[in-house]
C-alpha cells in the first residue's frame, strides 16, 4: 500500500512539474513576443534601430530556443543578461536625468541590480537543471 501511495505521489509531482514547466514557456514565449514587437515599433517610429536592442533581442530569441530545447548551454545566454544588467545599474544612476531626484534613480539602480544578481542564480539553477551527464558543461 505505501509503494502504490509513493507511486502515485510520484506521478503526481511529474504531473505538476509538467504544468508549471508549460506556464513558464508561455511567458517565456511572450515576453519574446514583446521584445520583437517593442523592436519593430522603435524601427517604426524612429527609422532607426540601436544596436544594443538588437543584441538583447537576438539574445532573448536565443535564450527562448535554447530554453525549449533544454540546452546545456542555456546558463550562458542568462549569464550574460545578468551581467549587462549589473554593468547597467550604475550607468542607469549616472545617466539620469539631472532633474530626477536621488531617491528614484538609487531605487532604480538598485532594482536593476538586483534582477541581475537573480538573473545569476538562476542561470546557475539552470546549468545544474540542464545539465548532461554525457556533455559536461563549462
Amino acid at each position: 500500500m505505501v509503494k502504490r501511495f509513493l507511486e502515485r505521489f510520484e506521478l503526481w509531482r511529474e504531473e505538476q512539474r509538467q504544468g508549471r514547466e508549460d506556464k513558464i514557456v508561455g511567458g517565456l514565449l511572450f515576453f519574446v513576443a514583446l521584445t520583437i514587437a517593442q523592436d519593430v515599433y522603435t524601427l517604426v517610429r524612429a527609422h532607426e534601430l540601436p544596436w544594443r536592442a538588437i543584441i538583447n533581442s537576438i539574445l532573448v530569441f536565443s535564450f527562448a530556443v535554447l530554453y525549449i530545447r533544454r540546452s546545456p548551454r542555456t546558463w550562458i545566454v542568462l549569464m550574460v543578461f545578468a551581467i549587462t544588467f549589473i554593468i547597467d545599474a550604475p550607468l542607469l544612476y549616472i545617466r539620469a536625468a539631472p532633474h530626477i531626484p536621488h531617491t528614484p534613480r538609487l531605487i532604480t539602480a538598485a532594482l536593476i541590480g538586483a534582477v541581475g544578481l537573480a538573473s545569476i542564480i538562476y542561470s546557475l539553477v539552470l546549468r545544474r537543471r540542464f545539465r548532461s551527464d554525457a556533455t559536461p558543461t563549462i
